[in-house]
Formats: C-alpha cells, sequence, structure tokens
C-alpha cells in the first residue's frame, strides 16, 4: 500500500472523495509537499512527487461520490 492510499484512506474516514477533492483544490486541506494534483473537468488526479516520473502512479479522485 502506498502512502498515497494511507493518507486517503485516513482522509475518507471523515470526508467523501468529493469532499476531499474540493478541500485540495481550494486550500481548505493541508497536504504533504510529496503529494502533486492535477485538476480536470470531473476529476482531480494526485501523485507522489517524490517518487519520480518512472513510479508516477496517478489516483483518481472523482469530483461527485456516484
Amino acid at each position: 500500500m502506498s502512502r498515497i492510499d494511507d493518507l486517503f484512506n485516513y482522509w475518507r474516514e471523515s470526508m467523501s472523495n468529493s469532499e476531499i477533492a474540493a478541500a485540495l483544490t481550494n486550500g481548505d486541506l493541508d497536504k504533504p509537499e510529496w503529494l502533486c494534483i492535477s485538476e480536470d473537468t470531473d476529476h482531480l488526479k494526485v501523485w507522489d512527487c517524490e517518487d519520480g516520473s518512472s513510479k508516477m502512479g496517478f489516483y483518481t479522485v472523482p469530483y461527485n461520490d456516484k
């Protein structure tokens, strides 16, 4: 399990995916320096900046909880 999985599992104890995505994009949620984000129209992509491009593995967070 990656540290992204660990972090999102922790956040999901009290928030939905859409709440996490909103909080990350508007700055309401403190994100670790190693977590990079990229916004899209219907989802947020996150990855571990410190793993390097060869291990990048994107983690997708949908803006809705359907």
